[in-house]
């Protein structure tokens, strides 16, 4: 191998594909990252053995090769370099690395030793084509939502990915709450035979790469032969396996009485919560009293801990379908985090009654979006 490539470009595509790298991998040469040359074309990638990326770059390549050189270590080592051209060319055992002034080599794995990765190839079927903002939000409104551990019921530690009637369904829980993000793709082959949950930690991956590239303006999934779905993105791939199991029929936890439907100013109620944590813990409760008085609605916000204090401040509020008053109480993390995710200046609450927990449910939504819906189960009413 022998070949020069741009400095800057090089780096960034080092940065990318490093996050596939494990901490604590089982296998030495797992720590490494795997460097092919030929046909013009620099071609990089890493992988844990759940997840791989990849990522191609251009670059003068005079002798085509192969190998695998120590993730961490190169990585840093780039990202040292002056912003001229860097030199890369394979030494017997060692990759011989040189920029401007400055040389260094690295000791290298045989690249027969790396484990072989999911690609793109003539039998990789399209699945989807999503425009890659709203990819995203719907990606960072549903990721926060679902349970990281997986312990008990692996499908809960993933987003499923639902056919709809010609849109996606974009569905996270972790069984106490609910999100899900609605749209309509660019193109789509995928119905009702494969809806995947994909792990959070894949699609982690694809949302910081498709944030480091803004010039990227669509994603495509794919699926291959062995089952694996990649994630391309611009001159990136990021491939993972599916999980196993089937997901809840959640549309049975989303009644369509409403009993209650109120407007709140986000920025007002998220300040009154994040305020009831100065007088506890996160997993203490906030109370959420809505009541009406003559000519206003309102609601209560307040807490109370013993041998700490207590709290209570009252909020303005728009009641847009007038039934009995509510006494709640939540966790206040889940009320803030619900309204980081928030994008209007006013959130929207339907308070629905579930016919078989005989509770009530609410539904967050924005305002005059009916994309996303975010279902969360208070602990306890008065």
């Amino acid at each position: 191998m022998k070949l020069e490539v741009n400095k800057s470009i090089l780096q960034k595509s080092l940065s990318t594909v490093i996050k596939a790298v494990s901490s604590k991998p089982t296998l030495d040469v797992l720590r490494n990252l795997a460097i092919e040359a030929k046909d013009g074309v620099l071609k990089i990638y890493a992988t844990d053995l759940e997840i791989a990326i990849t990522t191609y770059i251009g670059a003068d390549i005079e002798e085509k090769g192969k190998l695998t050189v120590n993730a961490k270590m190169f990585t840093e080592f780039v990202s040292f370099l002056p912003d001229e051209n860097v030199k890369l060319y394979k030494d017997g055992n060692e990759l011989v690395v040189s920029c401007g002034k400055v040389k260094s080599k690295f000791p290298i794995i045989d690249f027969d030793e790396f484990p072989i990765i999911s690609q793109l190839d003539a039998n990789s079927i399209l699945l989807y084509e999503f425009d890659v903002n709203q990819f995203s939000e719907g990606l960072s409104k549903t990721l926060f939502a679902l349970d990281r551990t997986g312990i008990s019921q692996p499908v809960f530690s993933g987003v499923f990915f639902e056919y709809d009637n010609e849109r996606i369904n974009l569905v996270s829980s972790d069984r106490f709450r609910l999100s899900k993000y609605s749209f309509v793709p660019n193109s789509i082959s995928a119905k009702d035979n494969f809806n995947p949950i994909i792990h959070f930690s894949t699609l982690e991956n694809v949302y910081r790469i498709m944030q480091d590239n803004d010039d990227v303006n669509n994603i495509q999934v794919y699926l291959t032969e062995n089952r694996q779905l990649i994630f391309k993105i611009g001159k990136n791939e990021v491939s993972s396996g599916v999980i196993d199991g089937e997901f809840p029929n959640y549309k049975s936890l989303i009644p369509d009485q409403v009993i209650n439907t109120y407007k709140i100013n986000v920025d007002e109620l998220r300040n009154a919560v994040k305020i009831s944590n100065v007088f506890g813990r996160q997993e203490d409760t906030v109370r959420l009293n809505f009541y009406t008085e003559v000519g206003s609605n309102k609601i209560k916000i307040s807490a109370r801990v013993p041998d700490t204090g207590e709290y209570e401040m009252e909020l303005e509020i728009e009641k847009l379908e007038d039934n009995e008053n509510l006494d709640i109480y939540f966790k206040p993390k889940g009320i803030i985090e619900i309204l980081d995710h928030i994008n209007t200046e006013n959130v929207i609450i339907d308070v629905v009654k579930h016919p078989r927990l005989g509770s009530e449910l609410f539904i967050f939504k924005e305002e005059e979006n009916e994309n996303f819906q975010h279902l969360i189960t208070p602990l306890a009413n008065n």
